[in-house]
C-alpha cells in the first residue's frame, strides 16, 4: 500500500473500481476487505481504470 494517504477522489475511484470487480474477484476467493484494499492499492498508483486492466494488474501482482 502507498504510504499517502488516499484522497476522497481516489477513494470514490477505488469504491467504484471494487464494485465493478467483486463478482470476478469473489469467484476467485477474495473478500470484500482483500478487494477494496486491491482497488484502493491501483487507484493510489494508477488514478484509475478499467475492471480488465485492473483484474490483469492484480494477476501480475500475485505473480511476482
Amino acid at each position: 500500500m502507498p504510504d499517502e494517504e488516499p484522497d476522497a477522489m481516489q477513494l470514490e475511484a477505488a469504491h467504484l473500481l471494487a464494485n465493478k470487480a467483486r463478482p470476478t474477484l469473489r469467484e476467485q476467493g477474495f473478500d470484500d476487505e482483500q478487494i477494496r484494499a486491491w482497488a484502493t492499492t491501483y487507484t493510489a498508483e494508477f488514478g484509475s481504470g478499467d475492471v480488465d486492466r485492473f483484474l490483469a494488474w492484480i494477476d501480475e501482482e500475485q505473480q511476482r
